[in-house]
């Protein structure tokens, strides 16, 4: 995936911004702790999909 595009893909949950994890295909959402996962080079941003995760976990993904 594009390293611009991350600037402009938000949350659909809150809009807020989504952060790429270190070492996992997936994106988190700092606010209602989400992480959604990319497919293939694409992200899967439907919130029934996301995981919700402990601060803890979030915090090891980022």
């Amino acid at each position: 995936m594009d390293k611009s595009l991350y600037e402009i893909i938000v949350c659909p949950s809150c809009h807020g911004n989504l952060e790429k994890a270190k070492q996992a295909d997936k994106l988190v959402c700092r606010f209602d702790r989400l992480v959604f996962d990319i497919d293939e080079g694409i992200p899967v941003l439907l919130t029934e999909k996301a995981e919700m995760v402990t601060q803890e976990a979030m915090e090891a993904l980022l």
